[in-house]
Parts: C-alpha cells; structure tokens; sequence
C-alpha cells in the first residue's frame, strides 16, 4: 500500500485504467479534477477540447471529485478545476488550480 500514498495517480490509473496509464509513457496526458456542476471546470473543458484538436500526441482524463473523493483527498484537491500533467508513470507539473486559456494550456503542457 505503500504505492498508493505515494502516487495516487498512478495507482488509480493502473486499477481503473491500465491502457491509459501505459499509453502516458509515450505520450503526455492532462489529468482535470473537476464536478458537472462546476461552471470554471466546463469552460476550462472547452479550452482543453481545442488544445486535444490541435496535438493528437496528448492524452486526456477527466476525474469526478464526487465519483472519486477518496482519490481528490488523497491529492489534497480543495478548489476545481485542478489539473495535473502526467507523464512516464509520474506528476510532472501541477496541481494547476483553476481556468487556463489555451495559450496557457499550451504553456503548461510543455515538457
């Protein structure tokens, strides 16, 4: 159990989604923390919807604080939206805590 206090992340790709979790070896991928009801979390989706258009080499997770709270404290998430880069198995930027427009999406992307 030790994996899991150290990378949540990690730990919740392999066990809910292993393919997506060996698929960020290769390529980056934008982890959003974030709620249906959350009207910054929808605004931030359609920037990030127009950065996925732009760069097929990036990969993209959408998590629900209210489906996975347990994980959203494991992360100490207290605002959303709050986004993470995810690369080669670890937390390489983030937490980024609120809206980014697409030039700062494309600032946070960059390795």
């Amino acid at each position: 159990m030790l994996d899991d206090s150290a990378d949540p992340i990690s730990s919740f790709l392999k066990n809910d989604n292993l393919q997506l979790f060996k698929k960020s070896n290769q390529y980056p991928l934008i982890i959003k923390f974030s709620a249906k009801w959350c009207a910054p979390c929808r605004q931030l989706q359609e920037e990030i919807n127009k950065l996925l258009k732009e760069n097929k080499d990036l990969l993209f997770l959408e998590i629900d604080i209210e489906k996975h709270s347990s994980l959203a404290q494991k992360l100490n998430i207290m605002s959303i939206p709050t986004t993470f880069l995810f690369f080669q198995g670890k937390i390489i930027k983030g937490p980024q805590i609120g809206r980014m427009d697409l030039s700062q999406l494309k600032k946070f992307i960059s390795i």
